[in-house]
């Protein structure tokens, strides 16, 4: 009778568990549930490509995967034996026993994949929580061999992209870099950030045990927004050429930089923005580094001669062909002009004192050239405009 009263009392507290669980309770612990399962997903959105003028990629992001463990997950871990009933579902390496259980287990499995210390692996998944950085930038090859490792879980991976720059230091500085976060910090990547950056979509769904996703849990989705590509005027040959003659030039003279700026006369547009120094595009250094070209401010000098010597033409007061006797100075109200080197009397033509940068000669010149006429050229030119 008291074995009969006890399993009485057993099965009364049951029924009333069960009743609370399922009806009186059930709604809410059905939506608990439910709650526990279900994980938002965040769908990265791509960074737009940065291209020259002739749609060649300078700058681009590709599919990489950030690798995820579940620390609690793996400390429980135990790995299924091989055998003809487990089939596929089971765990071993290079055909023999994974010889350990817990995190060290999940370390073993994986160290050889991401090409990871096993140690290091197992410490990482030894702490607290539910969520631990295992390795960045993985490729999808890499993260297709996890996905064989039968960790649902336990490891998973987390879309992201990667920066990649297709010329080393082909305008290193000038291209700038992202931060870990993929926002342009420097360089034509801060520039033009706004256009380059997409939108983030995502997706609200349930998963299961193994991590995966339960068919027709799916309750909220947004697709995510790539980023626009943008198309420089800069030409990929020219910017090379360009580089490489001012590195050979700073090595020939014995200068510490150099910097060129090629232009499409026709068009105006920049065919190569060019500095001499080597940084690597997406670099730490090209981080931290405005490029020579666009930072260095210099007196453009010499250049005023070629609006000179234009308007003389235009107005017909001079040929290139003509002829002028240049000596090394000359003194103008009171004012004495030297050319950069000392030299002789020079017979050089219009075309000769522009080559040789003279400015003596582009004195003697402009005599015929007032200064109304001077100006004007000056301003066709867009000197002076906004």
């Amino acid at each position: 009778m008291a074995i009969g009263v006890i399993l009485a009392l057993m099965g009364t507290a049951c029924l009333i568990q069960l009743a609370n669980i399922q009806l009186i309770n059930g709604k809410t612990m059905a939506q608990a549930a439910a709650q526990s399962r279900t994980i938002t997903v965040t769908l990265k959105a791509r960074r737009g490509k940065i291209m020259d003028t002739n749609g060649s990629i300078l700058a681009q992001s590709v599919e990489r995967y950030t690798i995820i463990g579940n620390p609690e997950e793996a400390q429980a871990f135990t790995p299924t034996t091989c055998t003809k009933q487990a089939g596929d579902n089971c765990h071993q390496i290079d055909g023999k026993p994974v010889g350990a259980t817990g995190a060290a287990a999940v370390a073993r499995l994986l160290a050889p994949v991401l090409d990871m210390d096993a140690t290091e692996l197992g410490a990482m998944l030894s702490g607290t929580g539910q969520y631990a950085v295992l390795k960045k930038d993985v490729t999808p090859a890499v993260k297709r061999k996890i996905s064989k490792l039968n960790l649902g879980g336990i490891v998973y991976a987390e879309l992201s992209n990667e920066r990649i720059y297709s010329d080393g230091t082909l305008m290193g500085a000038l291209l700038g870099g992202v931060d870990g976060e993929g926002k342009g910090v420097a360089g034509i990547e801060q520039m033009e950030n706004k256009t380059l950056t997409g939108e983030d979509g995502y997706q609200v769904y349930q998963q299961g045990n193994n991590g995966v996703e339960i068919p027709g849990t799916m309750t909220e989705s947004k697709d995510a927004v790539n980023g626009s590509d943008i198309t420089l005027t800069i030409d990929h040959d020219v910017q090379w050429y360009v580089e490489k003659v001012l590195r050979e030039s700073c090595e020939k003279y014995s200068s510490p930089w150099g910097i060129a700026v090629v232009q499409d006369t026709q068009t105006g547009d920049i065919l190569a923005l060019a500095d001499s120094d080597e940084i690597e595009a997406g670099s730490d250094q090209a981080k931290m580094t405005v490029s020579r070209a666009v930072r260095e401010t210099f007196e453009p000098g010499s250049i005023g001669k070629v609006f000179t010597m234009s308007g003389m033409i235009q107005l017909g007061l001079h040929q290139a062909s003509d002829k002028f006797t240049v000596p090394d100075h000359i003194t103008v109200n009171g004012q004495t002009y030297s050319d950069a080197t000392t030299h002789g009397d020079e017979r050089w033509t219009l075309a000769g004192i522009l080559e040789q940068s003279s400015n003596v000669g582009m004195i003697i010149a402009g005599e015929k050239m007032s200064n109304e006429q001077r100006y004007d050229f000056i301003r066709k030119f867009g000197v002076g405009q906004d």
